[in-house]
């Protein structure tokens, strides 16, 4: 590798704990890829005790505004088992759009439908709260080696 060149950092995702936050590439190139692609997957998880407060929500916000303002995302990809009520709900507070279906094995050995979903960037913009995730040590270096 040449001087002043970049060494691509095959990072797959991005995590934060407690309630669990994920950002991970659409595919298994890594988010040193994103550039590219412009499209990333966008999950997320809390524990029982945090549902049906509006955390999830705000928690899957702050995710889009983070990939689709400092990362320069294009669209996000989500999905959730047909029966999961809640999830499909915050997906839809964000202007998620079903985007097809598939059939799964769920737990042992069961078929279950896991409903795919897509925002892009301008309908994220119709949907997004009115406030502002904050970020701090995003540095330019570290966008370029995330392929930003």
């Amino acid at each position: 590798m040449a001087v002043g060149e970049v060494d691509p950092w095959p990072l797959r995702r991005l995590a934060l704990r407690t309630p669990r936050l994920e950002l991970r590439p659409d595919d298994d190139e890594g988010l040193s890829e994103l550039g590219q692609r412009a499209s990333l997957r966008a999950g997320s998880w809390i524990g029982q005790a945090f549902q049906g407060k509006g955390i999830g929500t705000q928690m899957r916000a702050a995710v889009l505004q983070f990939a689709f303002d400092r990362l320069g995302a294009l669209t996000a990809r989500s999905d959730a088992w047909l029966d999961n009520a809640a999830s499909l709900g915050v997906s839809r507070k964000l202007g998620y759009q079903p985007d097809g279906v598939d059939l799964l094995v769920r737990g042992e050995n069961t078929r279950d439908r896991m409903q795919r979903l897509v925002v892009t960037a301008q309908r994220f913009a119709e949907h997004r709260p009115k406030w502002t995730v904050e970020v701090d040590g995003l540095t330019p270096r570290c966008l370029e080696l995330l392929g930003v």
